[in-house]
């Protein structure tokens, strides 16, 4: 057992801890050359098979080339143990007469080809109609990479319940109750595989946590092919579930509405919704930020509403205004036209000529009844003084005789 496990057990079941002590194999967090020698030499001579020249030198090489940085130090960190547990099973299955060959790790592939041929054979074993959710599981276990600051993918833990849905390929609108059993099938597979494993993952207030699932290393994203071909084309949804996921955590912690999904978020994950079943604090938030958008285009309506109804009355009160004044300018011009064609009447036998002025600025004001009757009375004076045209045009037959 690694030692970092001591201090969970030693909280959770310390009778088992001790009923387990003198049976216990400590694995320290990084494996020495000597570590790995025994690891890999001791079973087999247990059983009575031999080592090639060499051949075990050359695993533990490889082991030590898998994380470039423990190279220096010629350690290699406990997590090679699935790739290595991996490896020399297939080269047990290839022994020759009670040999391990170098031939036959070369047919393996060494310790990363191991990987692929090994996750080859156990995905093209599952049934044809347990494919597609292993393919899902599988995608869901890897943290898609982010480009734009240069975070290669990598593997993730995800609650039993969420993978549950995630890998679900039935039609969202079901209750999913069958879709979990055939999901558990498939997951069992890939865990028997030594492809997934699963463990309960600790509170920080010692309490046990929900079981998750992950990749059993890291190794498989980056070389079996195939896992990385399927996380290519679930990149998009990964990468939205990955957003929205961020997203809950925020609104959980405040939930105020900006931490809610908007825009293109949010119309993906209708669209995503309407594809595939989405886990329950995912769905839980594309419902309530679906709701809150909805409100908010109810209100917005509401609101343009009553601005188109204020614009209405602003535009008729602005008609309104201006009627009024029209009709008060010209009350003012009337009552200018009168007052004039007044004066015109007075003046007309005292000063003819600016009495004929006064009728025709009377008439050029508003053309009321009493400016017609002072031009024409002005129409048939003499005259001391000679008109311009523009005058006599007031004062021209036309106006005489109402023409």
């Amino acid at each position: 057992m690694r030692d970092d496990f001591y201090p969970r057990l030693a909280s959770q079941a310390p009778r088992l801890l001790r009923a387990l002590a003198p049976g216990l194999l400590n694995v320290p967090a990084d494996l020495g050359t000597q570590d790995l020698y025994d690891i890999i030499t001791a079973p087999a001579e247990a059983v009575g098979l031999d080592w090639q020249d060499g051949l075990p030198e050359r695993i533990i090489s490889d082991a030590l080339a898998i994380d470039s940085a423990a190279t220096p130090v010629r350690r290699a960190p406990v997590t090679v143990l699935p790739l290595l547990e991996l490896t020399l099973q297939q080269l047990w299955q290839r022994r020759h007469g009670g040999h391990l060959t170098h031939e036959a790790y070369q047919r393996v592939g060494g310790i990363t080809g191991a990987v692929t041929t090994w996750c080859d054979s156990a995905f093209e074993q599952l049934p044809a109609d347990q494919q597609p959710v292993a393919r899902r599981i599988l995608t869901a276990l890897v943290r898609p990479a982010d480009d734009s600051h240069d975070v290669p993918a990598v593997r993730q833990q995800v609650p039993l319940p969420e993978l549950r849905a995630l890998a679900d390929i039935t039609d969202p609108a079901n209750d999913g109750r069958l879709a979990e059993q055939a999901v558990d099938e498939v997951l069992a597979a890939l865990i028997e595989q030594r492809i997934v494993t699963t463990r309960t993952v600790g509170h920080l207030d010692g309490s046990a946590g929900p079981p998750v699932a992950e990749l059993v290393h890291d190794a498989l994203i980056r070389d079996w092919a195939a896992l990385r071909r399927w996380v290519g084309e679930d990149h998009r949804f990964q990468d939205w579930l990955r957003r929205a996921g961020e997203r809950h955590t925020r609104w959980t912690a405040d939930p105020d509405p900006g931490n809610l999904l908007r825009g293109s978020d949010l119309a993906d994950g209708l669209g995503w919704a309407a594809q595939r079943r989405l886990p329950e604090n995912t769905a839980a938030l594309l419902a309530v930020s679906r709701q809150y958008q909805r409100t908010e285009i109810r209100r917005a309506r509401r609101l343009n509403a009553v601005l188109a109804g204020l614009l209405v009355l602003a535009l008729a009160a602005t008609g309104l205004a201006i009627g009024q004044r029209q009709t008060a300018v010209g009350a003012q011009r009337v009552a200018l036209s009168r007052q004039l064609a007044a004066q015109s009447t007075a003046l007309i036998r005292a000063d003819p000529d600016l009495a004929s002025l006064l009728a025709v600025r009377a008439h050029r004001t508003s053309p009321t009844g009493e400016a017609a009757t002072s031009v024409y009375a002005a129409a048939g004076l003499p005259l001391k003084r000679r008109l311009t045209g523009e005058t006599r045009g007031e004062l021209s037959p036309s106006v005489r005789t109402g023409a």
